[in-house]
């Protein structure tokens, strides 16, 4: 079946039936691959104008956890425009995008910046960008500070406005983002809408900086896409939020999703990898909150203290993500690790097992120390990042389930988190990609 992709200024969707010119878009056909049709968007010249009015309000919202948020409310009274343009709520948690630098010379969130400055920005007029709502965190918050309470206060402002917007953009800071968009994406059931995550290494008032691109990209995405799933856009480039990992404090290129294919990118062109998207749902949409805290990360290191490891597994600890060597090795010789690990595994303690490679997935069969923890009852994490796993454990082991239900599903992929095939998560996975001209 023909996919071609049509981009409106309200939906960028699928076709199999063909396409239609308009006056205000035409679709070009190029390439002559007749196995992978690749279809160009051409914006034609503009031929309206329009005059911006912006009404700005303020009211304040209560959050469950006693925090005052203050919402933003910004009505664009555009003549001439398309009345169809797409509306999305952003949700304004901190991070650097709206910090500003102190009487110390160090940043903070400051707030009601990041709302001001985005305002003035001349794309937000374009046609291409849809009108927004803020709703901001008061106080804004450093993503260290971000908490499992965070996590539930962003969905639950997405569950409550769920059917008022097309599309929904989290701004937050970089440090833990990849740990905030896991955990959304195990909490929502059956999203679809984007739900993009954004945010940048650099202020927006800054005169260089990353912060605008990162934000007026995501608006359009959040906007424009039909992508069913929480993503991080960075640095023009698409990422699945529990595959993403920060690699980079200074550079702009922060995040990478190590396993897995980027799902689009923007350059010249934005080129979109609609088959790696997750499938859209056909039932309604639901939130499921809740996250143990009683979680740990071990990195393993030669000549670690087994007295540590052992102190680190007494109660309250539910989950160990146990970050190990290689496909998932750890130091047989080490009799005493070996032992307060099963002992941990006997009470109920779930230990998965990741790797602390950047890129590849755990085999517990690959060596003989990776089937030593196979056989007291570890679980293999396959290709799970560590925020992924954390954020996974912490929510499945606030469900209703039995401990060896949850085991099995850390091993299976639920939104699209780990590559169960182990032979396939050991190669890099190259795919064409859908071509549109901005």
């Amino acid at each position: 079946m023909k996919q071609i992709r049509r981009l409106t200024n309200r939906r960028l969707w699928t076709s199999s039936k063909g396409y239609s010119t308009s006056s205000r878009q035409r679709l070009t056909k190029y390439g002559s691959n007749t196995r992978c049709n690749d279809y160009r968007f051409v914006a034609p010249k503009a031929t309206t104008t329009f005059v911006q009015r912006q009404l700005f309000s303020t009211s304040t919202l209560k959050r469950d956890d006693d925090h005052e948020t203050t919402l933003y409310e910004h009505d664009f009274k555009l003549k001439k425009l398309n009345p169809k343009r797409s509306h999305i709520l952003i949700i304004y948690t901190g991070g650097t995008v709206g910090m500003k630098k102190g009487e110390n010379g160090s940043l903070k969130p400051e707030p009601g910046f990041l709302s001001t400055q985005l305002s003035m920005c001349p794309e937000i007029s374009d046609p291409l960008v849809p009108t927004y709502d803020i709703i901001e965190f008061t106080p804004p918050l450093d993503s260290s500070d971000i908490l499992p309470a965070e996590w539930e206060s962003i969905a639950r402002y997405v569950e409550k406005s769920y059917y008022d917007y097309d599309g929904f953009l989290v701004l937050h800071g970089t440090d833990t983002m990849s740990y905030t968009a896991s955990a959304l994406s195990f909490m929502f059931e059956n999203l679809a809408k984007p739900v993009v995550i954004t945010g940048s290494q650099i202020p927006i008032n800054n005169v260089i900086n990353d912060a605008r691109r990162n934000l007026i990209s995501s608006m359009v995405i959040a906007g424009s896409l039909e992508i069913c799933e929480v993503v991080i856009l960075f640095n023009g480039k698409i990422f699945r939020g529990n595959r993403t990992t920060k690699i980079d404090n200074w550079g702009l290129a922060a995040f990478a999703s190590p396993n897995y294919p980027d799902l689009g990118r923007f350059g010249i062109d934005l080129e979109l990898s609609t088959q790696l998207w997750l499938k859209p749902p056909k039932k309604r949409f639901q939130v499921n909150y809740g996250f143990d805290t009683n979680v740990a990360i071990l990195h393993l290191f030669p000549g670690m203290s087994t007295e540590i490891i052992s102190n680190l597994l007494l109660p309250p600890t539910k989950g160990l993500i146990l970050n190990t060597f290689g496909t998932g090795n750890a130091p047989k010789r080490q009799e005493e690790l070996v032992k307060q690990l099963k002992k941990a595994v006997a009470r109920d303690v779930i230990v998965v097992v990741t790797t602390q490679c950047l890129k590849g997935t755990v085999d517990l069969n690959a060596y003989d120390t990776g089937t030593t923890l196979e056989r007291i009852g570890c679980t293999g994490g396959f290709d799970l990042t560590t925020e992924a796993a954390v954020a996974k454990l912490m929510h499945l082991l606030k469900q209703d389930i039995e401990t060896h239900q949850i085991k099995s599903l850390m091993t299976k992929s639920l939104k699209g988190e780990l590559t169960e095939d182990i032979d396939r998560g050991k190669r890099s996975n190259k795919v064409a990609a859908t071509v549109i001209d901005l």
